[in-house]
């Protein structure tokens, strides 16, 4: 009987240390795993010291910062050329329990998707996904507090398992939106494609949230998640309720004004995010008056 092949890509720019860490934690897992990472043209040459520390971990240079998606499909690109069953996707700030991919591995097959509970590495007790949900009506995606093993409706792409023949008929990540709602974009597209997200309580692991963007308030993160969770309601607009888009797009226009009137310069990524989303701009950018940091 063949044994199944599981690949663990992971995709760096200018993250050596927490990247270093991930390995580390990934080479634990108690079965034989290959890890690919892709690095997005770092600045400080981390591919090579990558090669150099990491003989069996196979190194993927992309000619410039592709992004979230555009990092994670070429490792999967590897993945499946090389004839990997498996694909687990997972963020480089991020560390694994030893067991975290068996138990996604006992619950995936060919019609499901498997994503553990995810706990703040500052907090480990602290729960940040536990399960999550596409709100339908306000375009949100929700991260949810479960207990039990259970099928949800968003697998975050800070980690999630994925049988080769779905990545076949769903095809890779939208490389449209460069960082943020990629993963939503994609839940919904599993979700159409009648494969099942299903979330496993016992695998775990411990996120580094928020520290390669700045956080959720940062001129980087302010401009991407806006300017793509409203392309992504338009794209996918069979799927939410009419509420979805005024919802999103009143809400940011009220926290644009919010932050003027704190005298605050992000909110200059607000107006730069509505304003391309308007005019179809998609992919890496940079906000008007203000260098985002590209990562």
């Amino acid at each position: 009987m063949r044994q199944e092949k599981t690949a663990v890509i992971l995709v760096n720019h200018d993250g050596l240390r927490d990247t270093r860490e991930a390995v580390e934690s990934i080479k634990k897992q108690q079965m034989a795993l290959q890890i690919i990472i892709v690095d997005n043209a770092s600045p400080g040459n981390d591919a090579d010291k990558l090669e150099k520390e990491f003989k069996d971990v196979k190194i993927i240079r992309a000619g410039n910062n592709l992004g979230f998606a555009g990092g994670n499909n070429l490792g999967m690109e590897y993945a499946l050329e090389n004839g990997f069953d498996y694909i687990l996707l997972l963020n480089n700030d991020t560390k694994a329990d030893k067991e975290m991919i068996m138990h996604l591995l006992a619950e995936a097959d060919e019609t499901t998707v498997t994503v553990p509970a995810m706990y703040y590495d500052s907090e480990p007790g602290t729960l940040w996904y536990g399960g999550g949900m596409v709100n339908k009506w306000t375009g949100n995606v929700e991260h949810l507090s479960l207990t039990e093993k259970q099928i949800c409706s968003f697998a975050t792409g800070c980690c999630m398992l994925i049988h080769r023949s779905i990545v076949e008929r769903v095809g890779r990540m939208s490389e449209q939106y460069f960082m943020y709602c990629e993963d939503m974009d994609y839940s919904i597209r599993l979700g159409m494609a009648g494969v099942r997200i299903m979330y496993v309580p016992d695998a775990k692991l411990w996120h580094k949230i928020g520290k390669s963007s700045g956080g959720n308030t940062s001129a980087f993160s302010i401009y991407y998640i806006t300017r793509n969770r409203l392309f992504c309601i338009k794209k996918h607009v069979k799927y939410f309720r009419p509420t979805a888009f005024w919802y999103a797009y009143l809400t940011r226009l009220i926290r644009m004004f919010q932050l003027i009137c704190r005298g605050k310069p992000e909110w200059k990524a607000y107006r730069k995010a509505l304003h391309d989303y308007h005019n179809g701009i998609m992919g890496r950018q940079e906000a008007d008056g203000m260098l985002l940091p590209l990562k």
